[in-house]
């Protein structure tokens, strides 16, 4: 099999990235043709194309999206600290349907600036596995979350569990999602570290569709699903989580100066739980 490298997560990158295939890898990218069918000079020329990465440096992705540009992006990766801080926290789920991979992404919003402090992604996992360790997450996130709103069944089972999971409907608000993230990263409002190559992959590789929406026909885009509904949110709401006394029952919230408040707080009138 021989190929330039196209999209991430196709058949030729998961042949590389499986340590247990029977084909011999050979990869072969720029440098060994040079000074001998390339000059320095013609590759300082083609340095210059968006699609240098991608035909020449055995990069998958690179210069195939249009969402997030590849120029664009390479100025928000960095290397930080991924430990957690006392900024706002949200993390989002984007559970597995069909050949798809179960992904959580893990943000935090320190001085105006999103920071992606884990990205993980898991092909065909136990539903109960990831049922306990999207709880343990929560809880590091302030015990709140984000999952796609067609999986009703673990929003339910997270709420059972005291966490308190949101439902995120793309059918309506996957427009308004992509404009704001691509925004985030045109801006630098976010930073994504460098060691989280799955997710960098495909924000490379993504293209809008005639719906202005990412095109998913041919790429696994989970862990940017991930991605956008944390962009969004953080954007678009301005809503400030506020703590409320343990050892009473809170309900019947209502919006109120951008706070969520809990009619029985105001009226200091609350039952026991």
């Amino acid at each position: 099999l021989v190929s330039t490298p196209n999209l991430p997560n196709g058949l030729m990158e998961n042949l590389f990235r499986d340590p247990l295939s029977l084909y011999r890898k050979i990869p072969l990218n720029y440098k060994i043709g040079l000074g001998l069918i390339y000059s320095q000079k013609e590759i300082d020329i083609a340095k210059q194309s968006p699609h240098f990465e991608r035909e020449m440096n055995l990069k998958f992705g690179y210069g195939i999206g249009d969402i997030f540009p590849s120029e664009l992006l390479k100025s928000v990766i960095e290397d930080y600290d991924l430990a957690l801080r006392d900024g706002q926290k949200i993390l989002c789920v984007d559970p597995a349907f069909g050949s798809s991979k179960f992904a959580i992404i893990g943000m935090e919003k320190i001085n105006d600036i999103i920071y992606v402090k884990e990205a993980l992604q898991f092909s065909r996992p136990s539903p109960s596995a990831m049922l306990d360790l999207v709880t343990m997450k929560s809880k590091e996130y302030g015990n709140y979350c984000l999952v796609d709103s067609a999986h009703s069944g673990l929003i339910r089972d997270l709420n059972s569990r005291g966490i308190y999971a949101s439902s995120v409907n793309f059918r309506m608000e996957l427009s308004n999602m992509t404009t704001e993230s691509s925004q985030c990263v045109k801006e630098k409002k976010i930073r994504i570290h460098k060691g989280f190559t799955d997710l960098l992959s495909q924000l490379r590789a993504v293209r809008y569709n005639d719906r202005g929406h990412p095109d998913k026909t041919e790429l696994s885009f989970d862990l940017g699903d991930c991605l956008l509904m944390g962009c969004n949110y953080f954007r678009s709401s301005n809503v400030k989580i506020v703590s409320v006394p343990l050892g009473k029952q809170h309900v019947s919230f209502t919006k109120s100066n951008l706070e969520f408040v809990c009619s029985s707080c105001k009226l200091d009138n609350h039952s026991n739980s």
